[in-house]
């Protein structure tokens, strides 16, 4: 004796005959339920927002961006050095301006050339002192 198979089918309720799905003039799309329609709006979008954003454009994830310039040789060697260690241009930047903090914060400081204000003047200029 064979057993008939339940048709899947079957148990899909026939939704054709509701007015939902039919509608009522040519530009009207049907209706589709969907699983977010049961779901409250505002909370959909507060489970999608993580962090609220910020209005600082520099401002990339937990990071903030800086510019700033060095010579294309400087670049280079530091490229290579990044790709000997195994690790990303950015992340060997990141590295060498912590160690360059430490041995900052460890007393180590620029050696810069000490200049000398002098006054400047212009023989046009009004600031310059009169001659007797």
């Amino acid at each position: 004796m064979t057993k008939k198979r339940k048709n899947p089918l079957d148990n899909i309720p026939d939704q054709s005959s509701t007015p939902e799905s039919q509608p009522t003039s040519r530009r009207r799309r049907p209706s589709f339920n969907t699983p977010t329609d049961q779901i409250n709006p505002a909370d959909v979008q507060q489970i999608g927002t993580p962090e609220p954003k910020t209005t600082d454009p520099r401002k990339a994830g937990k990071y903030k961006r800086e510019a700033i310039t060095l010579p294309p040789a400087q670049v280079e060697h530091i490229k290579q050095l990044a790709e000997e260690n195994q690790m990303s241009k950015l992340a060997f930047y990141r590295w060498l301006v912590d160690i360059a903090l430490q041995q900052y914060d460890t007393g180590q400081r620029p050696d810069l050339p000490i200049i000398v204000a002098q006054e400047a003047t212009k023989a046009h200029w009004s600031s310059k002192p009169e001659e007797s």
